[in-house]
């Protein structure tokens, strides 16, 4: 009976070769989110269109809030 080829899936791992590979992957990732997280960031920052007046401000009544001296209020 001829034997199935062996994967790496089937090959034995030893408790401390798994923690070496989880410590590369754990560099590659902190690696990778100081280098590219904070341009992703960025990009999806620059297509977002700027808010209007100030996001902090809580609006309860916006039908009432605008007035012709608000710069939000377009004629």
């Amino acid at each position: 009976m001829p034997r199935p080829a062996t994967t790496w899936r089937d090959l034995p791992l030893s408790d401390e070769a798994a923690a070496c590979t989880a410590d590369v992957l754990m560099q590659v990732a902190l690696e990778f989110e100081a280098t590219y997280l904070a341009q992703i960031r960025n990009h999806y920052q620059s297509m977002r269109p700027e808010p209007k007046g100030d996001p902090r401000q809580l609006e309860l009544f916006p039908e009432l809030s605008f007035s012709t001296f608000d710069p939000r209020c377009e004629f």
